[in-house]
């Protein structure tokens, strides 16, 4: 089984950095307001988490290029000087907003909660996809959220490689274990790779197409109130899916 692994590559990602973040022990020479900077360090954090989210709703609207530092603090009540102190740069600042949302959803949602291990590939299948829905579909989140991620994934920079590094990719190697075990050994890495992005695409089918969907079908709710009944449908959904696969893989070696 290679879902141990895959858990523990999930897990070590979880632990994220804001590169480019100034060490506050360095003075600040600039003429920055005291509740935008803060002797105390309160005042400093409160500035700084501000703009974190002023600029990741900001950046989700707009993108990155079209979102200006200026812009960013003139919504937050702060100034340019606290955008250099707390972050260097407007980059920065972008890498900051994106590390915010990996870590909240890294501690809302943390792999643990999913129970893989001695399971059937079947119901390891099921599990997962329960669990990618409740996180993608999650109604408390920040809608900015999936916005600025949208966002990038439409208008990508440097950032992207940490999305897919820290929150796809490991999303990604527990999706190709299990679909490994399903296929079979006879089946080819690509074969593997293709099966597991259409059990992917499926899930995130449902958070790319809410305004689609809620149009087509308004007697649906999206998300719906019960997403384990989403979670079961799709999930056997897939397994059909693979198991013809499977079974197309048998016939080939005979």
């Amino acid at each position: 089984m290679i879902i141990s692994n895959g858990r523990s590559i999930f897990q070590s990602v979880s632990k994220s950095a804001t590169s480019g973040h100034r060490s506050k022990s360095v003075k600040a020479a600039f003429s920055a307001p005291v509740e935008s900077v803060g002797v105390d360090g309160v005042g400093s954090d409160r500035t700084r988490q501000r703009l974190i989210e002023t600029a990741g709703q900001l950046f989700a609207d707009q993108g990155f290029e079209r979102t200006s530092i200026r812009e960013i603090v003139a919504h937050a009540g702060a100034n340019v000087a606290a955008v250099t102190y707390h972050f260097g740069g407007k980059l920065q600042l972008y890498e900051a907003t994106i590390g915010y949302y990996i870590r909240a959803s890294h501690e809302k949602f943390p792999t643990s909660q999913v129970k893989l291990a001695g399971s059937s590939s079947r119901v390891q299948l099921k599990l997962f996809v329960h669990f990618f829905l409740q996180k993608l579909l999650d109604c408390e989140k920040p809608a900015w959220h999936a916005r600025l991620v949208a966002r990038e994934m439409a208008e990508p920079t440097p950032v992207l490689d940490r999305i897919i590094q820290q929150m796809i990719r490991p999303t990604m190697a527990i999706v190709q274990s299990i679909v490994s075990d399903v296929l079979g050994p006879s089946a080819t890495r690509q074969l593997v790779d293709r099966s597991a992005m259409a059990v992917i695409s499926t899930c995130v089918f449902y958070q790319h197409s809410k305004p689609v969907l809620s149009r087509m079908f308004p007697e649906h709710s999206v998300p719906p109130a019960n997403i384990t009944h989403l979670a079961d449908d799709l999930s056997e959904f897939c397994w059909g899916g693979l198991m013809a696969i499977r079974r197309r893989l048998k016939k080939v070696q005979k």
